[in-house]
């Protein structure tokens, strides 16, 4: 596998699936912040990353399942790491619903020339000049 030969033999690889999966809530509204569901009979475990900031709406849960440990981590530890993950640096004050490495690696992938807000830009300038390269 092409990520030994960079990481070594210490790695613990995480598939984060984004979309395609139900609302997570319970008796009381929304569950706290890295509750996680284990499916029976699936490698998959539901997360829910963080409470929406707004006033009765539910976030998205994600799904994850360990690819490759070697470090031997639990479903549980993993699940602790992404929410953690969800709840470090964004371009907002709240945390994402995405782990930070999907949340800047999505970011990133959709800059483009209307679309300048992970680029460090967040509007377009009010008029575009075309700078010739002479």
């Amino acid at each position: 596998m092409e990520y030994e030969r960079v990481f070594g033999d210490r790695l613990t690889l995480v598939e984060c699936v984004k979309s395609g999966t139900g609302l997570l809530h319970g008796p009381s509204g929304q569950p706290l912040p890295g509750a996680m569901l284990f499916p029976e009979g699936s490698d998959y475990t539901v997360l829910y990353p963080c409470v929406s900031p707004q006033p009765d709406v539910l976030t998205h849960p994600i799904k994850f399942r360990i690819v490759r440990d070697s470090e031997g981590l639990s479903r549980e530890a993993v699940g602790s790491l992404l929410t953690a993950l969800c709840h470090s640096a964004t371009l907002s004050f709240h945390p994402s619903r995405l782990p930070a490495p999907v949340y800047w690696a999505d970011g990133l992938a959709h800059v483009s020339d209307t679309n300048l807000q992970f680029a460090g830009w967040d509007h377009l300038p009010s008029e575009q000049v075309k700078l010739d390269a002479n």
